[in-house]
C-alpha cells in the first residue's frame, strides 16, 4: 500500500439494539474488504435517541477510525447504506491530520516547576525585579462643536422711535 495514498477517516454507526453485535462484525468485515489500515473500533454503548428513528427510542453507537484509499470509501458507504434494517444512521467523514502545536515547554517537560520553598522565594524575587512600566491610559480626543441659533425675533433689526437731537455744528 506504499504507492497508494491513504487518508484518515472516521465512521460513526447508529444501529438497532437487537442486532448490534452482528452489525458491528459486518461493519468490520466491510472495512477489511475496503483494505482499511490501522482500524480502531470502539463500542460506545446503548444510548437513548433524541427522537424516534424507525420506531426505535434507543440505539447502539459504534465508532471506527481507519486509513483507507479514497477510491474505496464510496463502495464502503454504499455497503453500509444497504444495511437498512440494522443501521439507523451513519456518518463517514474524512479527518484532517492534526498539526503539532509549537509548545514552549522545554524537552524535559518541566516548565515553571518549583522544587522547594527556597526556589519559591527566588522566583518571587525575580518577578519583583521586573520593572513594570507605568500604564498610560490613552483617552480618545473628543471635539465638541456647537451651533448657535437665534430666533426670528432677535434676528430683526430694532427700529428706534426716539429721535436724538441733531448736533449743531459750525458751518
Amino acid at each position: 500500500m506504499s504507492d497508494i495514498i491513504s487518508s484518515m477517516y472516521e465512521l460513526i454507526v447508529v444501529g438497532t439494539v437487537d442486532g448490534a453485535a452482528a452489525l458491528f462484525e459486518r461493519v468490520e468485515k466491510f472495512l477489511k474488504e475496503a483494505n482499511a489500515q490501522n482500524v480502531k473500533s470502539e463500542k460506545m454503548g446503548k444510548k437513548p435517541l433524541a427522537y424516534k428513528i424507525a420506531k426505535q427510542t434507543e440505539a447502539e453507537y459504534f465508532l471506527f477510525n481507519f486509513d483507507a484509499d479514497p477510491a474505496e470509501i464510496l463502495a464502503l458507504d454504499r455497503k453500509i447504506r444497504l444495511e437498512q434494517e440494522a443501521v439507523l444512521r451513519h456518518l463517514l467523514i474524512k479527518v484532517k491530520p492534526q498539526r503539532k502545536s509549537k509548545s514552549k515547554v522545554p524537552p524535559g517537560g518541566r516548565a515553571g516547576k518549583v522544587e522547594s520553598p527556597a526556589d519559591t522565594k527566588a522566583l518571587a524575587g525575580r518577578q519583583s525585579e521586573k520593572k513594570e512600566e507605568p500604564k498610560v491610559e490613552v483617552k480618545p480626543k473628543v471635539t465638541v462643536t456647537t451651533k448657535v441659533t437665534t430666533s426670528k425675533k432677535e434676528a430683526k433689526p430694532v427700529k428706534s422711535t426716539s429721535k436724538a437731537p441733531k448736533a449743531k455744528g459750525k458751518k
